[in-house]
């Protein structure tokens, strides 16, 4: 560990990430909680999903549910956490000692100088503000707002300071102060690069925001005193306005146009509402929120400006205090928590993984310590998950922190897998511009955007997944063009995490790309893609024809990303064809690329295969002992695999793809052959028919016993 003053550089730095830890703040005070008179509530709801809870299978093996390293010091309890446009975590929380106050240090890691002390730089807090229970985003700028927090000599109640973190001087300063005071609010980044604050103790009947020259306007006539003030998990929407979910489950909208105006959006379903738990934006306009009140987790799409909710697979048991970070490659990561609040008895050590394409869980390895109340969670640069956090109070002081390495990072040996490094790719980049990407060696078989994430108080509210259509522009594949959305409102304006990944679904150490404020050539000048309804697929060939246009009469160059596998994209009549082989729900992008700028349109294209079918098989003919005989089945479906018995006493065969086998009858008989075909969903169909094995002499066979 060093201590440093506030004017201390240290050592170049690669990535920087800025981490607010927050501390014991919802303890006192009026703040929600999970207690004893939730139970009523969340008792009917909480039986249900804990009968639906875990289908999947815990795996520790490194390949399927990755790996946690062993803790390691970070000094002050990292409450809050935020990644830096370097790669470094900003974190603050307690003192030295793992007390409540964020009034006297804070510090910042840096993951290039590994775990050691020498990686943390413990700093003084000499602007007088207790920053415990803040809220904190990476501006456009570079620059981290941190927006009100603690009273250092009132604890537990609010102060109306805001002040900034400069990563490149690893300075704080303080700044103008809000219109009101504000204890556990959320910092939103609006799409001009200004930033929402709503909610908090002492500011919960008005959101406001601060502009771009650092004063704040409060929006007078956006009532949010009818919304719970903890934490609201707030994103912008696809429609430029604020949506956001509260702990009780009410959904809104707020337009942050002149004075604002906020409108109520409907309710979660009993028993699912988010409380003290995560929620994580894993695609554009798609939400994954977990639950404090049970282990459910729903999906809210709020695409259309309506929000729907689905449910899918629960977690294997609930997560008070659990946290949701979005993964390199789009899936998202469960971390932390206890089924009874901040109770090391009943904390919840594994990881859990959710794929949204199967909608189901991962269950991997434990992590050695509890993160309960004050855990967090980053994703970093490397693609690695740093968990921290939990503590003050709590049963457990966690002046450190754990790294988790997902499974995409190890081969099939469960080894660490060689990864693809990206050679050239751009640092800024205007919404909806195509860009060119190369990696060192091997081909790139798929790019996503992540945006850097700033965490507290299980929230993580700048964090949001982006896959993005390429084309390659050489045979190699190593060189590709990529586009951004056409939507500036799926990139709002900040610092993302740009990964190439291989063949082998490995990514590569992120570059940085900030992505600027939108400005209205970008939207005038783009090809338009027409709109694609979501769809669904169960039988038969695909043809999918994309319509677009350049409004500046260029000829178009088609791509996808996103595509359920067996299906693929014409790059010169963006026909979409095939037959697609693997079940689930694919986000899929269509991107149409005029060589200067790029339009692109998102949908939702859902598998679900009807059983397969099979043709009534037939007899090889009359064959000979000892004599090899093929047998082939016809069938159709997706994902298909066949399983033999022939009768003779032999095994049966183990499962393949092939529809074809060989086998040799050891004696004459007339013997039942039986096959079974299995689609991707693992649904059998069987057939029979009777096979005559006759002597090496020829004599006719007699029947077999085995009928």
């Amino acid at each position: 560990m060093r201590h440093r003053s506030a004017g201390y550089w240290g050592r170049a730095v690669a990535t920087a990430a800025v981490t607010a830890a927050l501390a014991a703040c919802g303890q006192g005070g009026d703040a929600p909680s999970e207690t004893a008179a939730d139970a009523a509530l969340a008792s009917a709801s909480t039986d249900a999903a804990e009968r639906t809870a875990s289908k999947a299978v815990r795996d520790e093996r490194a390949q399927i549910g990755g790996v946690w390293a062993a803790p390691f010091d970070m000094s002050v309890i990292a409450i809050h956490m935020a990644l830096q446009p370097g790669g470094r975590v900003l974190y603050y929380g307690s003192d030295l000692e793992g007390r409540q106050t964020a009034s006297k240090q804070y510090a910042v890691w840096d993951p290039a100088a590994g775990t050691g002390a020498d990686s943390v730089l413990v700093l003084p807090n000499d602007g007088g503000t207790d920053l415990f229970c803040s809220s904190q985003t990476l501006m456009p700028d570079g620059t981290t707002l941190i927006a009100g927090g603690d009273m250092p000599d009132a604890g537990n109640t609010a102060n109306r300071d805001s002040n900034v973190f400069e990563a490149s001087r690893n300075t704080l300063s303080k700044r103008n102060p809000m219109k009101r005071e504000r204890w556990y609010s959320t910092t939103t980044t609006l799409m001009n690069g200004e930033v929402y604050i709503q909610g908090g103790a002492g500011g919960h009947d008005r959101p406001e925001i601060r502009r771009a020259d650092g004063s704040f306007d409060l929006l007078e006539t956006a009532d949010t005193a009818g919304i719970d003030w903890a934490f609201p998990r707030n994103w912008v929407a696809p429609d430029g306005r604020v949506f956001g979910i509260d702990s009780s489950g009410r959904m809104y909208y707020v337009d942050t146009g002149g004075e604002g105006a906020l409108v109520r959006a409907g309710q979660l379903p009993a028993g699912s509402a988010v409380g003290s738990a995560g929620a994580a934006m894993f695609r554009p306009g798609r939400i994954l929120g977990l639950s404090s009140q049970s282990p459910a987790a729903s999906v809210v799409d709020i695409r259309s400006g309506t929000p729907s909710v689905v449910a899918t697979e629960a977690l294997q048991g609930r997560r008070i205090h659990g946290v949701a970070t979005v993964l390199a490659d789009g899936r998202v990561m469960a971390s932390g928590g206890s089924t009874t609040d901040n109770a090391l008895a009943t904390a919840v050590r594994t990881a859990e993984v959710w794929n949204p394409v199967t909608g189901e869980w991962t269950i991997g390895p434990a992590q050695v310590n509890a993160r309960l109340y004050h855990g967090t969670a980053l994703l970093l640069p490397d693609a690695r998950v740093l968990v921290a956090g939990g503590g003050a109070p709590g049963p457990l002081t966690n002046r450190n922190g754990e790294i988790y390495s997902p499974s995409y990072l190890f081969d099939s040996n469960g080894m660490l897998a060689a990864r693809p490094a990206i050679a050239a790719a751009p640092e800024s980049l205007h919404p909806g511009r195509s860009f060119a990407l190369r990696i060192a060696q091997g081909r790139v078989a798929r790019v996503t955007l992540v945006r850097f994430g700033s965490v507290s108080h299980s929230w993580n509210s700048d964090q949001r997944f982006l896959e993005l259509p390429f084309r390659a522009t050489d045979a190699a594949g190593s060189n590709v063009a990529v586009q951004l959305p056409s939507r500036a409102t799926d990139t709002p304006p900040g610092f993302y995490m740009l990964f190439a990944f291989d063949a082998n679904g490995v990514p590569s150490i992120a570059r940085t790309l900030r992505i600027a404020e939108p400005s209205d050539p970008a939207a005038s000048y783009a090809p338009v893609v027409d709109a694609i309804a979501d769809r669904e697929w169960s039988s038969g060939a695909v043809v999918l024809q994309p319509a677009g246009r350049s409004p500046r009469g260029a000829p178009i160059a088609w791509s996808a990303s996103g595509l359920p596998p067996g299906l693929a994209i014409d790059p010169v009549t963006g026909a979409i064809t095939g037959r697609p082989t693997v079940a689930g729900r694919h986000f899929v992008t269509v991107a149409a690329d005029d060589g200067s700028w790029t339009g692109t349109r998102s949908f939702l294209w859902t598998v679900t295969p009807s059983q397969a079918t099979l043709t009534q098989p037939e007899s090889a003919g009359p064959v000979a002992t000892n004599t090899a005989a093929t047998f082939t089945a016809r069938a159709a479906g997706t994902g298909l695999t066949y399983e033999w018995r022939f009768g003779d006493g032999t095994a049966p065969t183990a499962r393949s793809t092939s529809p074809s086998v060989t086998h040799q009858f050891a004696g004459p008989g007339v013997y039942t052959v039986t096959v079974t075909v299995y689609d991707a969903q693992g649904r059998p169909v069987t057939g029979s028919f009777l096979q005559v094995v006759h002597g090496a002499t020829g004599r006719q066979a007699a029947r077999s016993s085995m009928l």
